[in-house]
């Protein structure tokens, strides 16, 4: 078993999770990954990262249902898949493949809609946007100031997973420059197996007074 990784649980007929309390999460990841793969690497790059996984973690990867819900441990897997067949475990391709991801996940009204908000605003809704992706486990505090903001995720035990701390600091990054036209700094500060904390730094925007 690859580093970081959290045995998988099993998947029910509809891509959900037959274990009560397990992580689990939004089919639209699955979603977005396959069509940045296909749109960036082909149908052969695909294949590749389907043989690198069981089979019902494949047919997440394949044919993914955006509404359903899946067990986070799936997606580690078809992560690390990605990471190793995509970007040969660097992680700034693979850094890149998730900011793709970020881009292709938001439609073209959000993306205006996230230009015409401030970023402490969308940085304020960050929990939110964490809770509607995922189930059972993980919380999210966002601490605001003049031109930083600290995020910290707890209860989330994935962690441990470095795919998993730079796939949350290039959502991050991605999601904050849309929004506000100016690209930030993105820390890990600190983490456990279920903890992240990140700093983010903005050279000239003011996320408030102070």
């Amino acid at each position: 078993m690859a580093r970081g990784l959290v045995p998988c649980g099993r998947l029910d007929g509809r891509g959900g999770d037959s274990t009560e309390n397990e992580c689990l999460v939004k089919g639209a990841w699955f979603v977005t990954a396959r069509r940045v793969l296909l749109a960036e690497h082909g149908e052969a790059m695909l294949a590749r990262v389907a043989s690198r996984l069981g089979d019902e973690v494949a047919e997440s990867m394949l044919h993914p249902l955006a509404s359903a819900w899946y067990p986070e441990t799936a997606f580690q897997q078809a992560l690390e898949a990605v990471s190793i067949e995509a970007c040969d475990g660097n992680v700034e391709p693979y850094g890149r493949f998730i900011e793709s991801c970020t881009v292709a996940g938001i439609n073209r009204f959000l993306r205006v809609l996230l230009s015409l908000t401030s970023p402490a605003y969308v940085l304020t809704k960050m929990p939110v946007f964490w809770a509607r992706h995922r189930r059972n486990h993980g919380q999210l505090e966002v601490h605001l100031g003049t031109r930083t903001a600290r995020l910290h995720y707890t209860d989330f035990p994935f962690f441990g997973d470095r795919n998993y701390r730079v796939m949350v600091r290039s959502i991050l990054c991605k999601t904050l420059e849309i929004t506000s036209g100016e690209r930030p700094e993105v820390t890990v500060r600190d983490y456990t197996r279920d903890g992240l904390v990140i700093d983010m730094f903005f050279r000239t925007l003011r996320l408030q007074e102070g």
